[in-house]
């Protein structure tokens, strides 16, 4: 384990959810509430919500990011310059592999967003595993540019409320 996984672990054992369970219920909270908000902004903007699931789908990586900001705040995956570049990088990378597909088929975008993302996030150390599903989803869902605002719009509102949740301090 590196100096840096250490320091985030004993940063973690030392929070206060994690000594005590009662204040698990903020992070819990907050995540729910986050995905909450973005399902009703969707809702909004997207009126057949149920039946249109092509931006729909980019949300569900949006649940896992809010997992892993709320719940576990001190690992490398939860760093918000990280979420915010990966997901950027998905929705370039995700229309490049949604507009190739006429030229390349499907399974050609396919592996092109996946191999970009993959040596993208790595070489710049903006590793957030969840933005590889949001990148693949314009694929295989055929998400076109509007998707790129529901994207922008998830980045927006996880960012405000995770900047409001320090402020408040009702971080562990």
């Amino acid at each position: 384990m590196s100096l840096s996984e250490r320091f985030n672990f004993e940063r973690y054992k030392a929070s206060r959810h994690k000594r005590d369970k009662k204040h698990i219920l903020i992070p819990l909270f907050l995540a729910t509430g986050t995905m909450l908000l973005l399902v009703f902004i969707l809702s909004i903007v997207n009126s057949n919500l149920m039946a249109n699931g092509d931006s729909t789908i980019i949300f569900t990586s949006f649940a896992a990011s809010s997992f892993i900001i709320f719940m576990t705040p001190y690992s490398k995956s939860a760093n918000m310059r990280k979420f915010v570049l990966s997901y950027i990088i998905a929705g370039i990378v995700g229309e490049i592999g949604y507009l190739s597909l006429p030229y390349v088929g499907f399974y050609g975008a396919v592996t092109v967003v996946l191999f970009s993302m993959s040596l993208i996030l790595f070489e710049t150390n903006n590793v957030h595993a969840p933005a590889m599903g949001a990148a693949l989803a314009f694929v295989i869902f055929h998400v076109s540019y509007a998707g790129l605002l529901v994207l922008v719009s998830g980045i927006i509102v996880l960012v405000a409320i995770k900047i409001c949740a320090e402020k408040l301090e009702l971080e562990p």
